[in-house]
């Protein structure tokens, strides 16, 4: 019996020392550097993004260029389905609006170009909860109420994301790796995917009020969230990969993603002390609302 259970501990051992010392191979055609797993996983080397490994930026900076010339390529329309039911008809049938107030509220919207939601809010006719629960089966999403504000930092959102969309994150499951993400005036689900590549997460949508919304935006804001730096002129996926490539040397980054985000090509940043986000706006965007700036620019290394 002895000898069995020896032969089974060496047999568990083995197999386990053999997978470890599986290689992993830099993600470069023209390197043959490379890592088994088992030292991989105790070091701390090179730079990953999405399965591929990099042995050095040097080897890297061919992927992260063909990354944004394809992301480039996509166009930032990433057009949203429009909700069946339109919101006035919904807040009349519901009882929460009369004629005469939709009256009022329409012809104010049509001098105004307002959103009917924040409009009916202002003119006192509804309240935030009567039209984010609307705005919820417009879409077909849940009502999520923000309780207690506060999120592991790599669940945040660069705020000018936050600020461009009204999109913010609200809860986070770790174990299963799920995000609920809130949205004030309708479903952006461009960023929404983008967001779920960048954090490796599956991301669902919910509804919440706007005080919920600024709740949440300024707990965020006293949290240390990730560093944002945007770039506004810059169009060529070369000189992206450059400015990415100098940031990841710059922070010890050895983890990597990068998405889009209608019109914001997004990359994060990820070494064992920081997490960097960078914003390149492309061309034909359109105007964002004001973001908090965090963080400079200038002075990147060539």
């Amino acid at each position: 019996m002895l000898g069995g259970a020896m032969k089974l501990v060496q047999s568990i051992t083995t197999r386990s020392w053999v997978a470890g010392l599986k290689a992993v191979i830099c993600g470069n055609d023209g390197c043959s550097q490379w890592l088994s797993e088992r030292q991989l996983a105790n070091r701390r080397v090179g730079v990953s993004m999405g399965e591929r490994w990099y042995c050095s930026y040097r080897c890297f900076a061919s992927a992260a260029e063909e990354r944004f010339a394809q992301l480039l390529t996509q166009g930032g329309s990433q057009s949203n389905r429009m909700p069946r039911m339109p919101f006035g008809l919904l807040m009349l049938q519901r009882g929460w609006l009369s004629d005469e107030q939709f009256q009022v509220a329409t012809e104010e919207q049509r001098q105004t170009g307002d959103e009917m939601g924040e409009l009916l809010v202002r003119l006192g006719f509804a309240s935030e909860e009567q039209v984010t629960t609307v705005r919820a089966a417009q879409w077909g999403c849940p009502v999520f109420s923000v309780s207690a504000p506060g999120l592991p930092v790599a669940t945040c959102f660069p705020p000018t994301i936050v600020s461009c969309y009204s999109m913010m994150p609200v809860h986070y499951v770790a174990a299963t790796r799920q995000l609920l993400v809130g949205f004030i005036h309708a479903i952006e689900y461009g960023p929404l995917y983008g967001l779920e590549q960048v954090i490796d997460c599956k991301a669902q949508p919910c509804f919440i009020t706007a005080s919920d919304f600024h709740l949440q935006q300024q707990a965020q804001l006293r949290q240390t969230i990730p560093e944002e730096l945007k770039f506004d002129d810059i169009q060529s996926s070369e000189e992206m990969a450059r400015i990415l490539c100098s940031y990841g040397v710059l922070t010890s980054a050895d983890r990597v993603a990068v998405a889009r985000c209608k019109q914001y090509l997004w990359a994060r940043l990820t070494s064992a002390r920081k997490t960097v986000d960078l914003l390149f706006k492309t061309r034909g965007a359109l105007r964002s609302a004001p973001s908090v700036r965090i963080g400079e620019t200038q002075g990147i290394p060539g």
